[in-house]
């Protein structure tokens, strides 16, 4: 991303700094129960084990945003906001930065959910409270809301985990790109699951993706 690599001992440090996270810890760890009845193969005991079954997530979501510093990040789907939280705890590390979320309400069943929300303030229960002051959550679908919202405005940062459709990733991709500031990266979740990533990217834009977790893409659009 035009920057030199991160050293060592800061790339284990920004690692610890999200394990030691109390706030992020107690959060997770009181939502357990709830996660198991959601999915109840998943057995996960505490924060530490979380983590430590999250090698490219900790990376993508946490440690780009704290060295990177966005001002702002948008996202598409937000669900229980497992990584919405670790993109809110960088942005509350840093001290700097909004992110803006959309989400439709959750049913089981409908675009690989495997839980329903009735109510909406159900919408990202892992996310600590004390980091909210950096968020804000529109329900509504992206295909409207996000060309309303941004029109005339750039952003740092997209994440993409909301409807898989080629159709609609594709349109997400290319409002992103469209909106993106230099420097900005593009974050998709589920690239496997259509063509859409590899078609609109192409060879013309720098991909990255973390070998620990193929289905999530990273492209970095050139601003010529």
């Amino acid at each position: 991303m035009g920057r030199p690599a991160l050293e060592p001992a800061k790339y284990a440090a920004l690692r610890a700094e999200l394990l030691n996270d109390a706030e992020m810890a107690a959060q997770y760890e009181r939502r357990i129960p709830r996660l198991a009845r959601i999915s109840p193969h998943k057995k996960i005991a505490n924060w530490s084990e979380r983590l430590g079954r999250a090698d490219a997530q900790i990376d993508i979501f946490f440690v780009l945003p704290r060295v990177l510093r966005p001002t702002t990040i948008v996202e598409t789907g937000v669900a229980s906001g497992s990584m919405t939280s670790f993109l809110l705890a960088a942005l509350h590390h840093n001290d700097h930065g909004n992110l803006f979320s959309f989400d439709i309400l959750s049913k089981t069943g409908e675009r690989g959910m495997d839980w329903t929300v009735s109510d909406p303030s159900d919408v990202g229960f892992l996310i600590p409270e004390r980091y909210r002051d950096r968020w804000k959550l529109e329900l509504a679908d992206a295909t409207y809301a996000l060309p309303r919202q941004f029109e005339g405005k750039s952003i740092d940062c997209f994440f993409h985990d909301s409807d898989h459709s080629f159709d609609h990733m594709m349109f997400e991709y290319a409002f992103a790109a469209k909106h993106l500031a230099p420097g900005g990266w593009i974050v998709s979740d589920d690239i496997t699951m259509t063509e859409a990533f590899p078609r609109y990217f192409g060879a013309r834009t720098p991909v990255f993706i973390n070998r620990s977790n193929p289905n999530v893409g990273i492209a970095v659009p050139r601003h010529d």
